[in-house]
């Protein structure tokens, strides 16, 4: 025996199951996307924290076979831009060739040191939100 009024119960349940199917379709568009957007992201950081170091090191093999001198209160171990860059004399063929003056080459130096250690930092946050999304 029918109830009253259960073709539309039916109808509204129906429609609620199937907004509820949309709604975590949507839900799987919109997560995928982000996922797939860290992924990439921390491809892109591990690949440029991995050229960062090389040319890093690359770099300070240049500068260690170029003839520099340091002038009073410089050297080239420190990380204050001030010493390590404007407090030296450098006659570097790779500054020379590559770069238009031997401040430009120990400058790049000096922000490839930066940059390896901000990548890896902001590598590692990007996994974190990964895990986390």
């Amino acid at each position: 025996m029918g109830q009253v009024g259960e073709k539309t119960a039916i109808r509204r349940r129906l429609l609620n199951g199937w907004q509820f199917i949309l709604q975590l379709r949507l839900n799987k568009k919109y997560q995928n996307f982000y996922r797939h957007l860290f992924q990439i992201l921390i491809i892109v950081l591990t690949f440029t924290s991995i050229m960062t170091g090389v040319m890093s090191y690359q770099a300070t093999v240049a500068v260690k076979r170029s003839n520099c001198v340091a002038l009073p209160g410089g050297g080239l171990h420190e990380l204050d831009y001030w010493k390590s860059v404007t407090m030296i004399e450098c006659e570097s063929p790779l500054a020379v060739y590559v770069f238009n003056s031997t401040h430009d080459v120990l400058f790049f130096s000096f922000i490839l040191r930066v940059l390896n250690v901000a990548m890896p930092l902001l590598n590692s946050f990007m996994i974190a939100l990964n895990s986390l999304w």
